[in-house]
């Protein structure tokens, strides 16, 4: 098949171009993917670590010892240049408010090395404060090329930064409103006006949906502790060369091994005991694999409003393993439910130790634009510092999942097993279903294929993790 930046004939999937590395061509000896993780595919497309490039490398900074004041400092850190050809524009917005200041700052000209002190009264503005009582504020600038260049257009991101200018409002804890029925099979339902909700002989969330909605879950709610290897955590595709001295540095201490020998990827809740307790319905599991080994508890309590679900859980893990890629919960989707929104880090997929590049936002996205279409097909698409999301159905459906804290999500078309199981992005099958994750915590990815793993505070180690959501309609 056709490779490199003008294979024009190169047969495509979904929209997935067909690119082929060692070994693909009968070439042996061959170090097969290795090391196919560079800041752009073959056809010179950037792969979202380009943003955290953009940010760190950035060469203009903005500071503040006390945003809320108002009072800002420039700094140029060019070496030649100065900001002649540089605008200096904000956005100041509230995570749950529509509205939003923007506007212009005069920048002058600064020269290379110099800096500049700015104020910014519209942040001691009513409409500005009105916003911050509202919930978490946030003012984003944003230093972008007044005129073309030989190697960006009019409008390019040069640099930007952000401040926080009030945090997240706290919510009081609810009160069960709705009637919680047990059925004879063990089941629990509840019907309002405005949902309904089941939970399962196995303790487990099995169906939600809201008024004049479709139902939101095509399978339960339930755990995970697993993510399809990143190249970082290892190289699937030397997986056939384990026993052979020369391909040791492949495998010795990679991430991956023990989530694979521990089968991590079977890790199922099993029920000790479920109960109703001044109206909660309060759910412990006990986790286990394949082999029937032990990995800690899963408590869920859940409430149940006039209008919304209340959902805590927590995990509680031992020290089966001591590094885990993630912690979460997983659900299947009716493919309907193919589009979102969230207010996190974004608009590229980011993790814990590769977010500086992202923004905190308000962003829409469909399932295809969530997709990465690495060549190698590993874990994509992850958002971390999410506040809020709400999934669309494409015609009246809208589910919020709302978090007093912050969650990672990730909407994938592709189930995980499928992402571990295929060598080349055009091969991937799209399932029947979509599958959703909210994760409490995941691993970063360290650039362990060729260099050191992710640092140990972006690690996941066993303890005590916990979620807790609001959930309700969005339309």
């Amino acid at each position: 098949k056709p490779v490199g930046p003008d294979g024009e004939e190169s047969i495509q999937k979904d929209g997935i171009k067909a690119w082929r590395y060692g070994g693909d061509f009968g070439d042996q000896p061959t170090d097969y993917d290795f090391c196919l993780n560079g800041l752009v595919l073959p056809d010179r497309s950037l792969k979202p670590a380009m943003a955290e490039c953009l940010k760190v490398q950035q060469s203009i900074q903005i500071k503040s010892e006390h945003p809320t004041n108002g009072k800002f400092t420039l700094i140029n850190e060019q070496d030649f240049s100065s900001t002649e050809n540089l605008k200096l524009q904000y956005r100041l917005f509230c995570e749950a408010d529509e509205r939003m200041l923007e506007g212009t700052i005069d920048l002058r000209s600064v020269e290379a090395g110099k800096s500049l002190d700015f104020e910014l009264p519209v942040i001691a503005s009513e409409e500005a404060h009105l916003l911050m009582r509202t919930g978490q504020t946030l003012i984003l600038f944003e230093v972008i090329l007044a005129k073309d260049t030989p190697w960006a257009k009019a409008g390019h991101v040069f640099a930007w930064e952000q401040f926080e200018l009030s945090a997240p409002i706290k919510k009081p804890f609810p009160i069960p409103e709705a009637s919680l029925n047990k059925a004879e099979d063990g089941t629990y339902m509840v019907e309002t006006e405005a949902y309904s909700a089941k939970v399962n002989s196995d303790g487990l969330l099995c169906s939600l949906s809201f008024a004049g909605q479709a139902e939101l879950l095509a399978s339960p709610l339930t755990v995970n502790l697993f993510r399809c290897p990143t190249e970082n955590d290892g190289i699937k595709t030397l997986q056939g060369n384990t026993d052979k001295p020369e391909y040791a540095f492949y495998h010795e201490n990679k991430a991956f091994g023990p989530w694979l020998s521990h089968k991590l990827d079977t890790v199922i809740p099993i029920l000790e005991e479920i109960h109703v307790q001044e109206g909660q319905l309060c759910i412990q599991h006990r986790l286990e694999n394949a082999d029937h080994e032990a990995f800690g508890l899963f408590c869920q309590h859940l409430v149940f409003s006039s209008d919304q679900l209340h959902y805590q859980c927590t995990f509680d893990l031992n020290n089966t393993i001591d590094d885990y890629p993630r912690v979460g919960l997983t659900c299947s989707l009716e493919k309907r439910w193919d589009a979102c929104r969230y207010f996190g880090l974004g608009p590229q997929e980011n993790y814990p130790d590769r977010k500086d590049g992202a923004q905190m936002g308000d962003y829409r996205a469909t399932i295809d634009e969530l997709y990465v279409p690495y060549i190698v097909p590993q874990d994509y698409g992850l958002r971390t510092g999410v506040k809020r999301l709400d999934l669309y159905d494409g015609d009246s459906g809208g589910v919020q999942f709302a978090c007093p804290s912050e969650f990672s999500f990730a909407l994938h078309r592709y189930s995980i097993a499928e992402l571990w199981r295929k060598l080349h992005a055009d091969e991937l099958v799209q399932s029947e279903v979509q599958y959703l994750y909210l994760d409490a915590k995941v691993r970063g990815v360290g650039t362990a294929t060729c260099g050191p793993d992710t640092l140990e505070q972006y690690k996941v180690p066993n303890g005590v993790y916990h979620l807790n959501f609001t959930i309700g309609s969005s339309r």
